[in-house]
């Protein structure tokens, strides 16, 4: 048996036992909380077969939907936001029945009145804007044409973009060491989602002129921030005459070696999403994934699964459960166990 087939079959015995531990969880949020939790058993209910799974990811929901309040922060990680975000991926994949907007009129709510009802309480975090600005347009996806949602969110992504008057110099800061939340990726991806909308486009083109010479100035030192960098530049370059946005999207490319990322950059414990050698294989199937033939990065899938399976941090996942409890969300097992069922959908 290869290590692949190895570690699909560990996955399965591990996630009996989350679902053993599962109700100990007491945050909510969508990284390492119970929405995170709620989205993994309803995908391994599928995957292991097991319909108790789908029970547990209902008894989840419904505690997520007694639980949330206006109390909980508005970010992705672990506020409203990733709550939200978690239960419209739920309902669009037909996971859980129910009128969208409905569903979260208690966690826009809370939005509304932090950004649009009450100005003197507009955020003042730049990465909890742009985050706020991709919750808005994922629920402006949602709305009719020309509704008083449709109103509503437009009006609120206005309030959003108007308040960057400047931008954060923590935008154009890299991690140390790689990080999912390198602020300037996700922002520049965010722009490109945006300016598909006409009503934001020549909003977008302008902030995009603004940013350009900052933006073809970054090369960022880790390899794997710069597959971050390439993935989230190319959504503004697929809707505008960005020709030296491009260009150095070429130049990152050729900087990129996959090989260095995997020997080098990653210690043997750093397996996870959020700052691990998984999270750099979401971004190349992500980017491989947005980007013409021509343009995808080559790389081999099996050196990821072998790094994975043969991690410290993975034989403490097996072995340790309370090292499981403390990481075992999306930002953790779950994570992992999902990318690695994704890539078996797809075949790579």
């Amino acid at each position: 048996m290869n290590k692949s087939d190895n570690l699909k079959n560990e996955i399965l015995v591990i996630s009996k036992t989350l679902s053993t531990i599962v109700n100990d969880i007491k945050h909510l949020g969508l990284m390492s909380g119970k929405m995170g939790y709620c989205i993994y058993f309803y995908h391994a209910s599928i995957f292991a077969k097991e319909k108790q799974y789908n029970v547990i990811a209902d008894q989840l929901l419904d505690s997520i939907c007694k639980e949330a309040d206006e109390k909980i922060s508005l970010d992705i990680p672990f506020g409203l936001a990733g709550i939200g975000l978690g239960i419209d991926y739920l309902i669009k994949r037909r996971y859980v029945e129910g009128n969208i907007n409905d569903v979260l009129e208690k966690i826009d709510i809370p939005v509304f009145n932090m950004i649009s009802f009450k100005s003197n309480q507009l955020p003042v975090d730049f990465r909890i804007k742009i985050q706020l600005l991709y919750y808005c347009y994922v629920r402006l996806q949602c709305q009719k044409d020309k509704s008083d949602g449709c109103f509503i969110f437009e009006h609120i992504i206005f309030k959003l973009l108007n308040s960057i008057i400047q931008f954060s110099s923590e935008l154009w800061e890299e991690p140390y060491s790689f990080s999912l939340r390198y602020q300037l990726p996700f922002f520049l991806y965010i722009l490109g989602l945006l300016s598909t909308i006409n009503t934001f486009r020549d909003k977008i083109r302008k902030m995009t002129d603004e940013i350009t010479h900052y933006v073809i100035s970054q090369i960022p030192v880790s390899h794997a921030h710069r597959l971050y960098l390439i993935w989230g530049m190319s959504y503004p370059v697929k809707e505008f005459n960005l020709s030296s946005w491009e260009k150095h999207i070429q130049l990152l490319k050729r900087e990129i070696d996959v090989t260095h990322i995997l020997n080098n950059e990653f210690e043997d414990k750093n397996i996870f999403l959020e700052e691990g050698i998984s999270g750099v294989l979401l971004l190349l199937i992500l980017y491989n994934d947005s980007v013409n033939n021509e343009d995808k990065i080559k790389y081999d899938v099996t050196p990821f699964i072998n790094k994975i399976a043969s991690s410290a941090t993975w034989m403490r996942l097996k072995n340790d459960i309370d090292f499981l409890k403390m990481n075992s969300g999306l930002n953790g097992f779950c994570g992992i166990s999902l990318i690695i069922n994704y890539i078996k959908e797809i075949n790579l």
